[in-house]
């Protein structure tokens, strides 16, 4: 089943009212200040998150609603740079534009992305977004076709804004990527090498696809922890996250992460931990992150195989996980 593309003028208003006001929900500070890019700047309104260092500008034009977002600190007086920008056609399908509204049997709405970045500088696109994001990939049909978006995150979740901040974050991660260098780079430190050819398959839309949103948050909650332990972090289209120590005899770690612990979800991450692993070049570690919920006879099997299990939960009024084992399992072995 595929989500469904909102481009009905009204619904398509009435949502963007909601996105912004999710995103305004998260911003204690208000200010104007000028937004822009290479092409050009404006002055507008500036909603502002001094907890997560991230801001926002909204406008109309030129037949779409115009959401930028940026990261870092930020004053009236400071030239803001943007990040991203998730713009909505005010109805219909416009292929220029990245954002969209979608939504699925139950009427949950998703915000999604179709991946098309601009950064100023060769080889900063849709492909090194493709090759390199860390959350979640849907379907979306309109009346015409379907098409891969990126999951930007559920209007429907109290982690929304959090969500999107997230998303932002890992724009900009992916803009200060050496374009081309990824997926080789990625495979030639351990021996791992996946064709490009191979395509991850998008996330089907199931009771999972909220909990699909926190994706990211998840990964890049994880890749941060192991950062600041010493770990090298990589990553590409069919890894969640690869984990090396430069000049260590620390074994390499493959992470594959799911966002629900239903069986499937489980049955998929054990089986590519084994088939990724299976091309490493020296035997390296497997580890399944999964949410809390994991019962003891579930886990001893898990442990059977190979693969070291890691859960998390999100507690009230924290939007980031707790994660159980972590960073315990990533001590040298």
């Amino acid at each position: 089943m595929t989500l469904q593309l909102i481009t009905h003028r009204n619904q398509v208003r009435n949502l963007q009212r909601r996105f912004e006001a999710a995103v305004k929900s998260l911003c204690s500070t208000r200010f104007k200040a000028k937004l822009g890019s290479q092409g050009g700047n404006v002055r507008l309104p500036i909603h502002y998150s001094p907890e997560h260092k991230a801001y926002a500008g909204f406008m109309h034009a030129d037949g779409r609603f115009w959401n930028a977002f940026g990261i870092g600190e930020a004053s009236p007086n400071a030239a803001l740079s943007i990040v991203t920008e998730i713009n909505f056609p005010f109805e219909g399908v416009n292929r220029r534009v990245a954002g969209a509204f979608a939504s699925e049997p139950s009427g949950a709405v998703h915000v999604l992305h179709s991946g098309k970045i601009g950064g100023g500088k060769a080889g900063i696109g849709k492909h090194l977004f493709q090759e390199s994001f860390r959350g979640k990939w849907v379907t979306a049909k309109d009346e015409k076709s379907a098409s891969e978006y990126a999951l930007v995150g559920s209007l429907e979740s109290p982690r929304f804004p959090l969500q999107l901040i997230e998303f932002v974050r890992e724009v900009d991660r992916i803009k200060s990527l050496k374009p081309n260098g990824g997926q080789t780079r990625l495979g030639s430190k351990v021996g791992l090498f996946i064709p490009e050819s191979t395509k991850r398959t998008p996330f089907r839309v199931s009771r999972s696809t909220e909990a699909g949103a926190d994706h990211a948050i998840v990964v890049n909650a994880l890749a941060g922890g192991a950062e600041r332990l010493g770990w090298h972090v990589a990553n590409n289209r069919q890894i969640d996250l690869l984990l090396t120590k430069p000049r260590s005899d620390a074994r390499a770690i493959l992470v594959e992460v799911k966002s629900d612990n239903d069986r499937q979800s489980i049955y998929t991450g054990v089986g590519q931990l084994m088939l990724h692993s299976s091309a490493l070049r020296h035997r390296g570690r497997r580890l399944l992150v999964l949410p809390d919920g994991i019962d003891r006879n579930l886990r001893q099997t898990i442990g059977s195989l190979g693969i070291e299990l890691v859960t998390y939960g999100w507690a009230k009024g924290n939007p980031r996980p707790k994660f159980r084992e972590f960073p315990g399992l990533l001590n040298e072995k």
